[in-house]
């Protein structure tokens, strides 16, 4: 026998809402959508940038973007530009008695396992650092692991990396760090060869909310149909309430989840000119990664250490030719010789104007994806830092943040912290603070002496 429901307690149910609450724990009534992921994706490169052609001109949040940052002037409403951190964890650490033969750490081209770690190296030595712990998108990675289960737990990718120390960002406890994969027809069929394309969680959640709200929506109407006048206005009330959940459901536009399509095979380890060609398939899989929630965590690494071997063809023939120090004009030349006239510096800052382009592309596909009430860029936090600062310093260490994980950030700005003896504050807060935006125990990554947040960053 089919359970007896009195009027009486059917129609007091809808008062409030609630004949939704019990059926829709996860909703609020107004019909808000459920959590939906959150995604890290750090970028980093050496050879440090022209900081007064990175830094913004004016106040906190009425800036003016220079050159290098020029490429996010569509998404300046995005963007978090932070000044005056640096890797103080590694300069304060005692270096001599971990290997390093010199009194002081100092990072520049041996900085990559002090980017992204909170605690000093195992070791110190000349191109050949020993990281002391996870990097920030690992320790993420694996404590996002604990609770939520996907097919890949990170990835790690670099177009043009060595591979090693001197190549990568990325660090799992004492090691030389993660080698990045550097061929994207090789990551395409890590990602997706083989695999059935997963419905992303957002979209799982959505499609069961409206079935819910379809089958409540149906017996409201049929239970309707047996009440009078005062009855029936009480329940159209409350279908007109249903109905506009349902609106704001079919508003929420479902992600696309697909494999990109690849270009024919290109050399992608040995011709430098097709470089750009590879970052953008990297970009275009990074995005498909995260539509496709195949991953929530990753790391990309545009060069090595030094960046001997890149050469900016694609920028124009002065890019090309020989070097001032080195035979050909590549990355390392332009960067050690960007103070000897005007037209050096002016092409160390298109350069890194030119790998902030690379970003951008990756940050406007997701800008350009409806997610929840707002974009995947929302949802989505970018950070891209670099190993040093200016040329060989790694006490300043740049950060831009871009997106702000379900608002967790305050955007918008551009912030400046104290530099103390030339050093910046301790960038282990602004870590710290990524984890715990991504939901995970920023207390416990790093150094205890900064695991805290960095001040001023949230909304």
């Amino acid at each position: 026998m089919k359970p007896i429901v009195s009027r009486r307690a059917f129609l007091a149910g809808l008062g409030a809402s609630g004949a939704l609450l019990p059926l829709l724990p996860s909703e609020q009534a107004h019909g808000q959508a459920a959590a939906v992921p959150k995604r890290l994706l750090v970028v980093s490169w050496s050879n440090g940038y022209v900081m007064d052609a990175w830094r913004p001109k004016g106040n906190e949040s009425a800036f003016t973007l220079g050159d290098i940052l020029s490429p996010f002037e569509k998404l300046k409403s995005k963007l978090t530009v932070i000044d005056g951190l640096g890797q103080r964890v590694h300069y304060e650490a005692n270096a001599g008695a971990l290997g390093w033969g010199k009194e002081q750490w100092f990072g520049g081209h041996d900085a990559n396992p002090g980017v992204l770690t909170g605690v000093p190296c195992a070791a110190y030595r000349d191109n050949y650092e020993t990281s002391g712990g996870d990097s920030i998108d690992q320790y993420v990675a694996t404590e996002l692991a604990k609770t939520t289960n996907l097919p890949l737990r990170s990835v790690v990718v670099g177009p043009w990396s060595s591979g090693g120390y001197g190549g990568t960002i990325s660090y799992k406890g004492s090691s030389t760090g993660i080698t990045p994969e550097s061929d994207p027809f090789n990551l395409f069929k890590t990602m997706f060869a083989g695999r059935a394309l997963p419905m992303g969680q957002f979209d799982k959640g959505r499609a069961a909310r409206k079935s819910v709200i379809d089958y409540l929506g149906g017996n409201l109407t049929n239970f309707s149909s047996r009440m009078g006048t005062e009855d029936k206005a009480k329940i159209e009330s409350h279908l007109a309430a249903v109905r506009e959940i349902e609106r704001q459901l079919e508003s929420n536009v479902t992600l696309t989840c697909k494999a990109p399509t690849l270009p024919d095979a290109f050399d992608t380890k040995n011709n430098v000119a097709n470089y750009p060609k590879a970052l953008k398939v990297f970009g275009d899989l990074l995005v498909a990664g995260f539509r496709c929630d195949l991953t929530r965590v990753a790391s990309l690494v545009l060069s090595d250490v030094g960046g001997d071997d890149l050469v900016f063809s694609w920028l124009g023939d002065e890019f090309t030719g020989s070097g001032d120090e080195y035979p050909l004009r590549q990355y390392h030349d332009i960067t050690h010789n960007q103070d000897r006239s005007a037209e050096h510096k002016r092409r160390k800052i298109r350069v890194e104007q030119w790998f902030f382009e690379q970003v951008a592309y990756i940050a406007e596909q997701l800008e350009a994806t409806p997610e929840g009430t707002g974009t995947m860029l929302d949802n989505t936090l970018i950070v891209v830092t670099n190993t040093m600062g200016s040329n060989h310093d790694s006490k300043i260490q740049p950060f831009t943040l871009i997106g702000n994980l379900g608002g967790y950030f305050k955007t918008g700005r551009s912030l400046k912290y104290p530099v103390t003896g030339g050093l910046g504050t301790a960038h282990n807060q602004l870590l710290v603070s990524i984890a715990n935006a991504m939901g995970v125990n920023g207390a416990a990554f790093g150094a205890p002496k900064y695991a805290q947040e960095l001040a001023g960053l949230k909304a």
